[in-house]
C-alpha cells in the first residue's frame, strides 16, 4: 500500500510486473478456504489475512510458503521458508 499512498508509479509497476510475470499464481478464495481460514484463525491465533493465505496454500498443496512472519512457523503441516533463509 505504501507505493500507492506515496504515488510511486515506478514501484507500483515493479510490483505489478512481479505479480503478473514471474510465475506467481493467483487463486480464487473459495468457501472451503474460508472455512479452513476460520479454523486456523481460531486455533492458531493468527490474523484473518494470514489465515486466508495459509488456508489457500494448503488447499493447493503449496510446496513452500514464503513469508517473513516467523509466528506462522507454529502452524503444523505448513512448509515455511523466510526470505532470510532463501536469500
Amino acid at each position: 500500500m505504501q507505493p500507492i499512498k506515496q504515488k510511486d508509479d515506478l514501484l507500483i509497476n515493479e510490483y505489478q510486473n512481479l505479480l503478473l510475470n514471474f510465475g506467481i499464481k493467483l487463486q480464487p478464495i473459495t468457501k472451503s478456504i474460508l472455512q479452513q481460514a476460520a479454523y486456523l484463525r481460531a486455533t492458531n491465533n493468527i490474523k484473518t489475512p494470514d489465515a486466508i493465505h495459509v488456508a489457500t496454500a494448503r488447499e493447493i498443496n503449496c510446496s513452500i510458503f514464503l513469508t517473513n512472519d516467523l509466528s506462522l512457523k507454529k502452524i503444523p503441516d505448513l512448509p515455511i521458508a523466510t526470505l532470510n533463509e532463501v536469500h
